[in-house]
């Protein structure tokens, strides 16, 4: 039988987070991060990850080709004249298209609202940056005015979110891996800088900025698979887990994390413990991963034909065991076994109550238990009895 330290050791956050942490370190862009598919940053990732899997023990580890469109941006630099007279170098977002310039290149920027057609009528967008307002939830996709742009002739598309889908603050940046043709350049700038663009552009009508840009859109690169097992009791059988580790920026909210959890759990599964004791597992999850997170280990130990005990105070992550032992006061009070058979989703079950211990005591502690959470204390403060159940 395995301790909850040792257990603890094995399946913690720490690990979880420093895995997470170090896989910004492979970035394409060295102020943004990105770690597209088909990438170099993705590649050397991805060597990294396999050789972690197989440090904490997952065997048949191996690489499976997988032929993709590939992406690299490495920068994307606007620099201009801010209305102080101050020289302004400011980061743009790219999406997955091509434009390599020579250093920084001179362009013409110009302001085209939407970017709809009706926005381009009377404009000569040839050649130039077009700066335009979008707004993916309410309107339409990138795609739309990238295209627009592209048919105008334009030189490349600067979008700016201004509501909807992306808008998390005026500092951030967008990026999709599909925006429309690869000769179709497009980029995203903050709402803070575009600001500032706008009312120069306002002022002047057109504005003279310097683009400093590579990004690159290649065809039939390679990138991989990675898979590891854990052996279990039926090699017909297994539970899949899976996710991607390409990101967008620094990654770490979203892919790094998901590849993290997914590890951290493998690691804490490959010791293959007899017995899991998990002291409030998911104390610390929102209520999505929670569910991911017990369904997961659900599955897992009834597979590895393990026995898992959890100590929990919330009454629904409780019917997700087999039985449940309801104790007050360092006593079990009632025990609860859990009716999974008939149900298709686990939590919708119908409980069969045996009473423990002497049947008079038992019913005497519970009620009692029961009257002194209702009884204030001399504060006026209601007592509660902490109730677990394993």
């Amino acid at each position: 039988m395995i301790t909850q330290e040792e257990i603890l050791k094995h399946l913690d956050v720490d690990y979880s987070y420093r895995l997470a942490k170090r896989m910004e370190v492979y970035k394409s862009n060295p102020v943004l991060g990105y770690r597209t598919a088909g990438s170099r940053a993705e590649f050397e990732t991805g060597e990294m990850l396999k050789q972690e899997m197989e440090s904490i023990g997952l065997s048949d580890v191996s690489k499976d080709a997988v032929t993709v469109d590939g992406w690299e941006f490495k920068k994307a630099v606007l620099r201009f004249e801010g209305q102080d007279g101050r020289e302004r170098e400011v980061q743009l977002g790219a999406y997955q298209t091509t434009l390599v310039t020579d250093g920084f290149e001179e362009c013409s920027l110009m302001y085209l609202g939407k970017g709809t057609d009706r926005d381009y009528e009377g404009k000569n967008a040839a050649g130039k940056l077009v700066l335009v307002d979008i707004n993916q939830r309410d309107e339409w996709w990138i795609n739309y005015p990238v295209y627009e742009a592209h048919l105008k002739g334009a030189r490349a598309l600067i979008a700016v979110q201004s509501g909807g889908y992306g808008e998390i603050g005026e500092e951030a940046l967008n990026a999709q891996d599909i925006a429309g043709p690869e000769d179709a350049p497009a980029f995203s700038i903050s709402e803070r800088d575009a600001r500032e663009l706008k009312k120069l552009l306002q002022e002047k009508g057109e504005l003279s900025v310097f683009l400093d840009a590579d990004t690159r859109v290649r065809r039939n690169c390679t990138t991989y698979n990675i898979t590891g097992r854990i052996p279990g009791r039926h090699p017909e059988r297994m539970v899949l887990l899976s996710a991607h580790y390409d990101s967008y920026f620094s990654g770490f909210q979203d892919d790094n994390t998901a590849v993290a959890m997914m590890l951290g759990i493998a690691r804490a599964l490959a010791v293959k413990p007899k017995i899991i004791f998990a002291d409030e597992p998911t104390g610390n999850l929102d209520s999505k991963t929670t569910m991911e997170v017990l369904k997961l280990m659900q599955k897992i130990v009834r597979e590895q034909n393990q026995t898992l005990v959890m100590v929990t105070h919330d009454d629904h992550l409780a019917t997700y065991a087999d039985r449940i032992f309801h104790i007050i006061d360092g006593k079990i009070v009632k025990i609860e076994t859990m009716d999974h058979s008939s149900q298709e989703a686990v939590g919708e079950t119908r409980p069969d109550e045996e009473k423990t211990g002497p049947p008079d005591d038992g019913e005497e502690n519970l009620e009692a238990g029961e009257k002194q959470e209702k009884q204030p204390d001399s504060t006026g403060e209601e007592k509660k009895n902490r109730e677990d159940r394993t």
